[in-house]
């Protein structure tokens, strides 16, 4: 889950890595670009990222953190700080809905298309 084809497998957009400490993580969704450093890598364990900030002080970063637990079972740690709207309340509801939506589609491929590549697509319909 911690390179682009990987990525792509359960969140959104198209996604590249460059797999290094102060590499490069870019995600393009609908024609939307958005780049972010790699503050921390350590294949099998811990993925963090975080956009630079902006000049009213607005930033995304995320961490992800992976621990495995006796009895071959796996967490995974997912901390999500910064918003990037204007609108705060909105974008917090979004996020507080997309984040289960995302993790149970890696439920799903790691369930059942582990390994396998996937080819996200991006679809928007106009409003009614």
């Amino acid at each position: 889950m911690a390179t682009g084809p990987g990525i792509d497998s359960w969140f959104m957009g198209r996604n590249e890595l460059d797999p290094r400490e102060g590499g490069t993580a870019t995600m393009e969704t609908g024609g939307h670009r958005e780049e972010a450093v790699i503050t921390a890598y350590e294949p099998g364990r811990r993925l963090a990222t975080r956009t630079t900030t902006a000049e009213d002080g607005r930033f995304m970063a995320f961490e992800y953190l992976i621990e495995g637990q006796d009895g071959g079972s796996t967490v995974l740690r997912v901390v999500h700080s910064g918003l990037l709207g204007d609108d705060w309340q909105d974008e917090y509801d979004a996020l507080r809905r997309g984040w289960p939506f995302h993790l149970h589609t890696l439920r799903e491929y790691l369930a059942h298309f582990p390994r396998r590549t996937v080819v996200p697509v991006f679809a928007a319909a106009p409003a009614a």
